[in-house]
């Protein structure tokens, strides 16, 4: 928990009365700010008879650190004010490593993320659905699986067919293979077959 005093604090509220807090165990008083989880108290800095030590007409302020503790009373408005905050504070960080997530796919795809999340959500599928889609990464894909495919059968012999009318497939030569896929065939394939060690012996 955390309270302040002070307006520009996140744990600022109005008059914090019935409030004790305590460090080390020990009653704190002038307390501007206390944070159960850092473990300070920021409080008014006074000397040895209890007055304000001021210094250009500002009241100096000292930070104490060590086991924070703010004890309120049962029915202080406070105390279901902070359960909702905390409540609040545990759904953001659920979320937290998700919209991280989600704000790393935007910035390497150089766009801006929409602040709401399910516009951020539409605009990323939209984004990775274009560029899955795209001419350039479909031929990637395409030469990455042959490649894939080339290295798993260096010891293989590779036969190339080509389909005919009826759907059954013949085989023709490299040349003939390689010349038909530079003019756009699709009735082509590239097979591995595995090396015969008694026929590599003929």
């Amino acid at each position: 928990m955390r309270i302040s005093m002070k307006r520009d604090d996140p744990g600022f509220i109005e008059g914090p009365l019935g409030i004790t807090t305590y460090l080390n165990g020990k009653k704190v008083t002038k307390v501007l700010t206390a944070d159960e989880e850092l473990g300070l108290v920021v409080v008014h800095k006074t000397d040895e008879d209890g007055r304000y030590q001021i210094t250009h007409n500002i009241i100096l302020e000292e930070t104490l650190r060590g086991h924070v503790r703010i004890d309120l009373p049962d029915d202080h408005p406070l105390r279901n004010m902070w359960r909702e905050k905390q409540a609040r504070q545990a759904e953001a960080n659920q979320l937290d490593p998700f919209r991280a997530a989600v704000q790393e796919r935007f910035d390497l795809l150089h766009i801006p993320m929409p602040s709401d999340p399910r516009e951020a959500i539409e605009a990323l599928v939209k984004a990775e659905t274009a560029i899955a889609l795209s001419p350039e990464v479909s031929e990637l894909a395409e030469a990455l699986v042959q490649r894939g495919r080339d290295e798993a059968h260096t010891d293989s012999k590779a036969v190339y067919q080509l389909r005919k009318a009826d759907g059954s497939w013949i085989d023709q030569t490299a040349c003939s293979y390689d010349y038909n896929v530079k003019h756009g065939a699709t009735d082509v394939r590239k097979l591995y077959t595995l090396s015969s060690p008694e026929h590599d012996q003929d």
